[in-house]
């Protein structure tokens, strides 16, 4: 779980995304949702997030069309959103707004 060392680097009204320096490692903050990620495993997530076309489509007929799955590396998992939660979700995997509302925005590099 989160360590001393542990920041806060960016918020939104679903949650927050911090970075622990010693550790190397990411927490996902999203509603009721924790996820602690490596730098590969966000980056990982964002390229999902970022085609989540393919995996509605792919999953057209086991879940409802308003909800958007997202696969995770546990085969086993997969996060479903509605359109807002989305939203939501990739302003904390993206760390910068997505619409008007004003949130905290730290620059902590994913390098």
């Amino acid at each position: 779980m989160f360590c001393k060392n542990t920041k806060t680097i960016f918020r939104n009204s679903n949650g927050q995304i911090s970075y622990c320096k010693k550790c190397k490692i990411y927490y996902i903050n999203f509603n009721n949702i924790l996820l602690e990620l490596y730098i590969e495993e966000l980056m990982y997530l964002r390229d999902l997030v970022l085609n989540q076309e393919k995996w509605v489509a792919r999953n057209k007929k086991l879940i409802k069309s308003e909800t958007i799955p997202i696969p995770t590396l546990q085969e086993n998992l997969i996060l479903l959103f509605d359109k807002n939660q989305i939203e939501g979700f990739k302003e904390l995997l993206f760390m910068k707004k997505l619409s008007n509302k004003i949130f905290m925005y730290y620059d902590y590099s994913l390098n």
